[in-house]
């Protein structure tokens, strides 16, 4: 995806907890647990209340951070089996050209093709999201 925004403005898009609740639908609750002393990891509590037929689930990741090209997510524990997702950042001018991976199992049973069908709903509208938020004014500098 290319975001007319430096990455330092992306990158404190895709590493704010704040952030967060407001571009992953279903994302209620984001808290940071524990952060390196050098800032290079966080370890991270998520609460994902996606809809009606999934249940609750609470999980808990490691973001491991190159400031400001890469971040790698995942899981350590609870109710996800795999979690694993790269965010990869690159210059191009006064655009920033973000790269987004997900590798997801959800640990129980749900249909395929449900997961697929939220996937390509929802993941379009989270990148959209942080495109609208890194372009909007009060993120550009002045």
């Amino acid at each position: 995806m290319r975001i007319h925004a430096g990455r330092e403005v992306v990158w404190s898009l895709i590493t704010s907890c704040a952030e967060a609740l407001k571009m992953v639908p279903g994302l209620v609750d984001c808290e940071v647990l524990e952060t390196a002393s050098d800032r290079s990891w966080q370890r991270i509590r998520h609460v994902l209340d996606y809809s009606w037929f999934v249940r609750k689930l609470t999980f808990e990741v490691l973001a491991t951070y190159d400031k400001p090209a890469q971040v790698s997510i995942e899981r350590v524990l609870r109710d996800l089996s795999t979690l694993k997702v790269s965010w990869n950042l690159k210059s191009d001018g006064d655009y920033t050209i973000a790269q987004y991976k997900i590798d997801l199992a959800p640990g129980f049973w749900v249909p395929r093709w449900l997961v697929r069908g939220a996937l390509k709903r929802d993941l379009p509208k989270m990148l959209r999201a942080l495109r609208t938020r890194a372009e909007s004014p009060a993120n550009q500098p002045r």
